[in-house]
C-alpha cells in the first residue's frame, strides 16, 4: 500500500476515514469500489491542501506588500494579524454597554420589546456593527449605541425614518453632529426658524452642506434692509454730494451677493433626538 501524506487532517478526509478505507479495500474480496472511493478522497485532499497552499502564499505575498510600506508597514501588518478584529471586540461591548446603559434609565411601559426581535432591529443592529470598523470615536459608538436603544422606544417603533437616521450617521462625523446639536442649543422657545448662521466659514459651509444634503438643516437667504437715502431734490452741492453718497450705498448694498443662513430642521431635530445628542447638549 503507498505511504500516506503526513498533512492528511484535513477537514475533508481524516485519518481515520482514510485508514477505513484502506483497511476495507486490502481485506480479502474487498470490493473494487473501495479503491475508487478512496482515490476520489485522495484527490479532493490533494485539492484541498492545494488550496491551502495557495492561500498562504497569497497572505505571505500580502504581508510583504504590507511590511514594505515605509512607516505605516508595522501598523499595517499588525492590524492584518489580529489588532483590528480586537479593536472591533472592544467598540462592540463598547456598543452595547451604551445600549444597556440607557435601556436601565427608562420604564418598562416605554419600551415595546417585541420590536428587538423583529427583523427591521436585526437590520438596525447589522448596520450599527458594520458602522463600527470605521469608527473611532467614542462619540459615534455612544450614538449609535443610544440609536439602538432608543429604537425600542413606543414613540420611535413607527417611525420608518430610524434606517435612515442610523444610515445618515456612517455620513457625518461627530462633530458635524455637534453643530447639528448646537444648532438645536440655539432655538428660540416657540420655533425654530429664526434659529441661523449667516455669512459661515469654508469649513463650516463644508459641513452646513452635507447636513443639507441629509436633510438634517435647511438653507434659507437673509433677509436685508433695504438702504434708504433721501432726495431732497436741492441744488446744493453739498447737499447733492450727500445724496449721491448715500444712493451709492444702496446701490453696493442691493448688488451685493447674498449671505448664506442655515437653520436646523424638523427632521433635524427629531434626529439628534434619535441618536442622543439633544440629552448630550442639555446636559453641556
Amino acid at each position: 500500500m503507498p505511504a500516506l501524506p503526513g498533512r492528511c487532517r484535513s477537514k475533508n478526509l481524516s485519518l481515520r476515514e482514510i485508514a477505513d478505507a484502506t483497511m476495507q479495500a486490502s481485506a480479502p474480496g474487498g470490493a473494487t469500489g473501495v479503491g475508487v472511493e478512496i482515490d476520489d478522497k485522495m484527490g479532493k485532499l490533494v485539492e484541498q491542501l492545494g488550496l491551502e497552499g495557495e492561500i498562504t502564499l497569497q497572505n505571505e505575498t500580502l504581508k510583504g506588500a504590507m511590511s514594505a510600506v515605509p512607516y505605516m508597514g508595522a501598523a499595517l501588518t499588525s492590524l492584518w494579524a489580529g489588532r483590528a478584529r480586537a479593536r472591533l471586540v472592544e467598540r462592540l461591548v463598547a456598543l452595547f454597554d451604551v445600549a444597556k446603559s440607557r435601556l436601565d434609565c427608562v420604564e418598562d411601559s416605554i419600551i415595546d420589546k417585541s420590536f428587538f426581535d423583529s427583523e427591521e432591529f436585526q437590520t438596525l443592529l447589522a448596520l450599527a456593527i458594520e458602522q463600527l470598523q470605521t469608527a473611532h470615536d467614542q462619540r459615534k459608538i455612544r450614538m449609535l449605541g443610544t440609536a439602538l436603544a432608543n429604537s425600542g422606544r413606543i414613540e420611535h417603533v413607527k417611525d420608518h425614518r430610524k434606517e435612515l437616521f442610523v444610515r445618515a450617521l456612517r455620513n457625518l462625523a461627530p462633530d458635524q453632529v455637534a453643530v447639528l446639536a448646537q444648532l438645536r442649543a440655539r432655538l428660540p422657545t416657540g420655533g425654530y426658524y429664526s434659529c441661523d448662521i449667516c455669512g459661515p466659514l469654508p469649513e463650516v459651509l463644508m459641513t452646513m452642506q452635507a447636513l443639507t444634503s441629509l436633510g438634517l438643516v435647511e438653507e434659507f437667504p437673509e433677509k436685508r434692509e433695504p438702504e434708504r437715502f433721501s432726495n431732497s431734490g436741492g441744488t446744493d452741492p453739498m447737499e447733492l454730494a450727500t445724496q449721491f453718497t448715500e444712493l451709492r450705498r444702496a446701490v453696493s448694498s442691493a448688488s451685493a451677493p447674498a449671505r448664506r443662513c442655515f437653520r436646523i430642521s424638523s427632521v433635524g431635530l427629531d434626529f439628534i433626538r434619535f441618536v442622543g445628542e439633544a440629552d448630550a447638549e442639555d446636559r453641556g
